[in-house]
């Protein structure tokens, strides 16, 4: 009798959705989590589901939703090593976090012009006089931050300060 092992870690199925917003813009959900979102070519697609099978050694269904809301289903099964093949060499030790990458995209900009990219850390509020101020802490701000941008969310003031 031929037994198969149970996966050590995760569930025996993770939930995978594919969703094409444009030919190039695809984003990748496992268990309702974000995995990967930006610009992702379909041809990367099948190598990255087998990287997430390998990851979590556990088998994946799959739902891919289409521009269109068409939608195909399938499942990634998670390929156990044989036990005759060589043991296999010891993954390199990833010390710092992967990065989670997403892509933020508009339009409305002059051509060629420069854009600034900001992210929000917390909100403040205008005084009675339409006064706005905030203190930033600069150990909240990342490595390279080249400036702070306070912003009416109704109004659409805005102003930069640079570091």
């Amino acid at each position: 009798m031929m037994r198969h092992a149970i996966p050590e870690s995760g569930p025996l199925k993770a939930f995978v959705t594919v969703t094409v917003h444009a030919p190039d813009e695809i984003e990748l959900k496992v268990d309702g989590r974000l995995y990967a979102a930006g610009p992702i070519t379909r041809s990367a697609v099948p190598g990255m589901l087998k990287a997430i099978s390998d990851e979590l050694r556990t088998h994946l269904d799959v739902v891919v939703t289409e521009t269109d809301g068409s939608q195909a289903s399938f499942e990634v099964l998670c390929q156990a090593p044989s036990r005759f093949a060589p043991p296999a060499s010891p993954l390199p030790e990833i010390t710092e976090p992967l990065p989670m990458l997403f892509s933020v995209e508009t339009d409305g900009f002059v051509e060629g012009e420069d854009i600034e990219v900001a992210v929000i850390l917390r909100a403040s509020s205008a005084d009675g006089r339409g006064h706005g101020r905030t203190v930033v802490d600069r150990r909240e701000l990342p490595p390279g931050a080249r400036g702070v941008i306070l912003l009416g969310a109704v109004s659409g003031t805005l102003h930069i300060e640079r570091l």
